[in-house]
């Protein structure tokens, strides 16, 4: 699956070579963006259980083509996808310090996403998807990608927003001194 949502007459170079490629399967067309959106609805539905994690990548070598082969053939079910997302335009055009998201030099964002209808499955399901990042992990940048997370630890937190935690902790302490706020990648707020 792709998205392209480039003037359309770029958007057709783009389509012809991906389809001069001859791909296994070519269901490419027009789609409005809220059904490109909630295409993975029902593979993430409440009674669904899984594990998630990503990386950041500024490159895609020849070599870690092994290890998405690999891990592409060993899914433990068919609901475990991995989603590669080019990180260009507006994202790749902020400076680093602008955001509070430093990696603007990835070109890359994977997701890893192991799941399964039944909770019997969660030791399979994080096998894989730990053992998928961290095959891929020598080729990635030291960054993550908050949704691309479950809860790792504040470490794995710090690194969505490397320089710029302490800025979000000062902000935190600020305006969340209590920590209400924190059922997410958490970043405390500053003591003082």
């Amino acid at each position: 699956m792709w998205c392209n949502t480039a003037p359309e007459e770029r958007s057709e170079q783009a389509l012809a070579a991906f389809r001069a490629e001859q791909p296994l399967v070519d269901a490419v067309g027009r789609l409005p963006y809220p059904a490109l959106q909630s295409a993975f609805d029902a593979g993430a539905a409440v009674g669904k259980y899984g594990h998630l994690t990503g990386l950041l990548f500024q490159d895609l070598p020849d070599p870690a083509t092994e290890q998405w082969e690999r891990f592409g053939r060993a899914q433990p079910t068919p609901l475990c996808r991995s989603h590669l997302y080019p990180l260009d335009g507006a994202a790749a055009r902020a400076n680093r310090g602008d955001t509070v998201w430093p990696w603007r030099d990835a070109a890359f964002a994977q997701m890893f996403a192991a799941v399964a209808p039944d909770s019997g499955a969660h030791d399979a399901l994080q096998a894989w998807s730990t053992g998928f990042h961290d095959a891929l992990a020598p080729y990635a940048m030291a960054g993550r990608y908050a949704n691309f997370m479950m809860d790792e630890g504040p470490e794995a937190a710090r690194a969505c927003y490397g320089r710029n935690s302490d800025r979000l902790a000062t902000l935190k302490a600020r305006y969340d001194p209590a920590n209400i706020f924190r059922r997410n990648q958490n970043i405390a707020p500053a003591t003082r």
